[in-house]
């Protein structure tokens, strides 16, 4: 690998690492620099992406995000089912 690439992110690792709160993760489990989790959950040899945040997540195993992904927040009620007929 190009010294600059590897300068670069190892600067990027330091000054900017990842932020875990009540979180469990596998050991086997990948997160990249800039990452807030928060109140998640990750399973074994999953990967998470630069810069994403993750709030009251279960992800399983095996499970891939993308850099700069949003994914959580509001609760929606759930507590009765929908049924779509097709007829408006």
């Amino acid at each position: 690998m190009d010294v600059k690439r590897i300068c670069a992110k190892g600067i990027r690792a330091i000054f900017n690492p990842v932020a875990l709160t009540y979180c469990i993760v596998d050991k086997k489990a990948k997160i990249c620099s800039g990452t807030q989790m928060n109140y998640s959950s990750m399973g074994k040899y999953s990967y998470c992406g630069h810069n994403c945040f993750l709030l009251n997540c279960k992800i399983g195993a095996f499970v891939s995000i993308a850099d700069n992904c949003r994914l959580g927040g509001g609760n929606a009620p759930n507590r009765k089912s929908v049924i779509f007929t097709g007829i408006s």
